[in-house]
């Protein structure tokens, strides 16, 4: 498992210390990881980032998270098994999958759908994209 320097981030320089939507990363690709924290601490939200599943059970314990985005192929625990456990504990929990991985003609996000992913991210994406899903679960006071 790699550790990196951009696992926990603050809050960005909106000033908002309180409030601010806790975000979890969870893809094995280092630069995925950094990218997406950079761009959520820029836009206010609280981020962890996690290298694969069996890492990101232990940041839930740290800060639960009110929105996950997770890759679905990763060592140790897939996405599809990080999502089934989430979903077990906090069944409104969203959570995005993000792949750019296929099998032959095997959609994979397809069947993220249908195991209960809330909405899915095809890679490579552009970062506006994954801010405009991460818009829609922000809470109604917002």
């Amino acid at each position: 498992m790699i550790q990196d320097d951009t696992r926990v981030h603050g809050m960005a320089t909106h000033g908002e210390s309180q409030g601010a939507m806790n975000v979890l990363v969870i893809d094995d690709d280092l630069q995925i990881r950094r990218m997406m924290a950079k761009l959520l601490t820029r836009f206010g939200y609280s981020v962890l980032t996690a290298a694969d599943g069996m890492e990101a059970m232990k940041m839930i314990e740290l800060a639960p998270p009110d929105v996950v985005f997770t890759d679905i192929f990763m060592p140790e625990m897939d996405g599809f098994e990080v999502m089934r456990r989430f979903r077990s504990t906090n069944p409104n929990l969203p959570v995005i999958c993000m792949s750019g991985a296929a099998m032959g003609s095997e959609d994979f996000l397809k069947y993220a759908r249908m195991l209960g992913a809330t909405d899915v991210l095809y890679k490579p994406f552009f970062p506006k994209a994954a801010l405009n899903l991460l818009c829609k679960y922000l809470p109604s006071s917002a």
